[in-house]
């Protein structure tokens, strides 16, 4: 039997395995077990003990999936999207999404890519009845700039929640008074000299959730309040000086350092006023007055995915978009919907949220 039969033999039986025994997915794994230590996930979701293998999820009938190949070899594994699959009918026994991005950043217009729903319709169509659906989910952020911010008595873009369930719509300046009545105990300027009563209000309300949400970080020892405060309070005024400025930062240390590595970076960031974004997210040099500075240049779309900043506010989102996420689960095919902060039982992080469901 010559190479090309033999492969052909082998796919066959494999592809004949898989619909005798169902797939049992992983989707948005690649099994790599190497995890950065960064804040704040390394403090509060804990994968440093997680496995990320996969080797022994579903009893070790796992089937990992992700747009990019496996680091395993060997390995049973799907190279695809899961939101445009074609995937065989009622083939799909369990699956487990873990941490999908919500929205596809590659997308130009991004405010219409439910990419985690797409992934979750899609799947679910190939699920047989009875089938369990588990989802690792952490909301990404889309700031909104308001039109008229006297007009606004919401902290969210409501419109766009509906439409993206699993994102968080949040109005940019709505954010940024927000959190500097939730970490500083005076502020420089009355807020009312600027917006409305209704739109401080509003922002004060969501500073009430942000101080649970510190409250909640500092039970699991990821800092003392006032740390952590201090932290959210020097990273919201570099980020206002981003928008305000559309300038970029070098800094020694990024947002996922150390609280107190980051903040003898912020205490000697540089502003660099460049249009060339071909520079950011990378280590590079800059001369400014004879001397040399060394560090990742950020824009504030970089520093603000990588921010507690953005990772408070996920939180935070999932209670506000759970009315939204159970009825999109629903509206899909699926009963029996919980939301919960716990341990994956597919993967051991710590301290996530989990969508769970049924299929009808």
């Amino acid at each position: 039997m010559n190479k090309i039969a033999i492969s052909l033999f082998f796919v066959t039986v494999l592809s004949y395995g898989m619909e005798e025994e169902g797939l049992y997915l992983v989707i948005g794994s690649t099994r790599n077990s190497v995890v950065k230590t960064t804040f704040p996930t390394q403090q509060l979701w804990q994968e440093e003990e997680a496995d990320l293998s996969h080797i022994k999820t579903y009893g070790g009938k796992a089937i990992t999936m992700d747009i990019k190949k496996s680091v395993i070899s060997g390995a049973k594994h799907i190279i695809g999207d899961a939101s445009v699959y074609q995937f065989g009918k009622n083939e799909v026994k369990a699956a487990y999404f873990e941490r999908l991005p919500t929205i596809n950043m590659y997308k130009i217009n991004v405010e219409e890519e439910n990419y985690l729903g797409n992934c979750i319709k899609n799947v679910g169509k190939a699920m047989e009845k009875e089938a369990k659906i588990e989802i690792e989910w952490h909301p990404c952020l889309f700031l909104v700039p308001e039109k008229n911010i006297n007009e606004i008595n919401t902290m969210y873009n409501e419109d766009f929640n509906q439409r993206n369930p699993f994102t968080a719509g949040l109005f940019i300046r709505l954010v940024i008074l927000a959190f500097e009545l939730a970490c500083r105990d005076s502020l420089e300027c009355n807020p009312a000299q600027f917006y409305s009563s209704q739109f401080i209000d509003c922002a004060s309300k969501f500073s009430k959730k942000i101080k649970e949400m510190i409250c909640f970080y500092e039970k699991e020892n990821m800092g003392t309040k006032a740390l952590l405060n201090n932290r959210l309070d020097e990273e919201v005024k570099l980020f206002r000086h981003l928008i305000c400025t559309e300038e970029k930062v070098l800094l020694a240390s990024g947002p996922t350092a150390s609280l107190e590595k980051f903040s003898k970076a912020i205490a000697s960031f540089l502003s660099i006023d460049t249009h060339d974004s071909s520079k950011v997210g990378v280590f590079c040099s800059f001369k400014q007055d004879n001397e040399l500075f060394s560090g990742i240049l950020y824009d504030k779309n970089l520093f603000l995915s990588e921010s507690f900043l953005n990772f408070v506010l996920s939180d935070v989102a999932v209670e506000h978009n759970s009315a939204y996420v159970k009825e999109f689960m629903k509206d899909n095919g699926f009963k029996d919907i919980s939301i919960e902060r716990t341990t994956s039982l597919r993967n051991g992080r710590k301290n996530v949220w989990i969508v769970k469901g049924t299929k009808a």
